[in-house]
């Protein structure tokens, strides 16, 4: 019983892993076609009487990328402020301090 459940655990982080890493890969590689598209359509529209030929708001692209520089930073704020707090509140932590930090 117990090797399943080590077994059951090892296949559930192994397919958390290899999920994370694909979504990765499948932003990075979408947002390299969206760029070579946005090349090519930018080259075959830029003599027409329109120019260019936008399926999103670039005003709005503009605000969510903000918004998502923000959250970003917001996240590593957080994450430090978790991660000091946390360290200082710790007895181990303030026994290594004490010891080593001379």
């Amino acid at each position: 019983m117990r090797m399943h459940l080590e077994r059951e655990k090892k296949l559930e982080e192994h397919y958390v892993s290899a999920s994370s890493s694909t979504h990765k890969r499948l932003a990075e590689r979408i947002g390299q076609a969206d760029g070579d598209l946005r090349s090519i359509m930018d080259a075959l529209y830029s003599h027409t009487r329109f120019s260019s030929i936008q399926l999103s708001n670039p005003e709005l692209e503009s605000e969510l990328r903000d918004m998502e520089r923000q959250l970003e930073d917001g996240d590593q704020k957080l994450l430090s402020a978790e991660t000091s707090q946390l360290s200082l509140s710790d007895p181990m932590v303030r026994a290594f301090i004490s010891k080593f930090g001379r």
